[in-house]
């Protein structure tokens, strides 16, 4: 058997071997490595866009805008005021400290009735509050009812397991 390609050792063996259907030969480009210019091309490029594709962290424009003396400011479509923590909760904010705490304790509390998603679902589960709750009932009346029927199927005169049944009764 003659083989078309030199058998010298693996490695030259696979330098012969042509390139499959389709597949280029990536050994005839060179690689492109960054120049050493090329952060300063990228800093001169950012400052002919716009600033809001490069937006400062969230931290740096509330500063800013602090330090401006502004009362609020936007960052990144959004409106921020400059107040800090301890400002709102000072004799300043203390009408937004009560409104922020009447906010959370309305997202806290729940209603006893409860909202609409909870009387739909209790209605589907058949008037049971939790979904264990209908599962047990379920069971007792798959239970009762294969009961009545092991029954009916004896009263008639027909073959029932009377080991099954009794086993039925000892537990419901």
């Amino acid at each position: 058997m003659a083989h078309k390609y030199k058998k010298k050792d693996y490695y030259s063996f696979v330098e012969e071997a042509p390139m499959g259907k389709g597949r280029k030969d990536r050994s005839k480009k060179k690689k492109k490595y960054a120049k050493a210019g090329a952060g300063a091309f990228a800093r001169a490029r950012k400052a002919m866009t716009s600033d809001k594709a490069y937006a400062l962290p969230f931290g740096e424009t509330f500063k800013q805008a602090r330090k401006s003396g502004k009362d609020s400011f936007r960052w990144k479509g959004k409106q921020y005021h400059t107040k800090t923590k301890s400002e709102l909760e000072g004799a300043i904010g203390a009408k937004e400290k009560e409104r922020f705490e009447r906010a959370g304790k309305a997202k806290t509390s729940t209603s006893k009735k409860g909202n609409i998603f909870s009387r739909l679902a209790t209605k589907l589960r058949g008037g049971h509050s939790t979904q264990k709750g209908y599962e047990a009932a379920k069971e007792k009346r798959i239970k009762a009812k294969r009961i009545a029927w092991m029954e009916k199927r004896k009263a008639a005169g027909k073959s029932y397991s009377k080991k099954n049944l009794a086993g039925l009764k000892a537990k419901s």
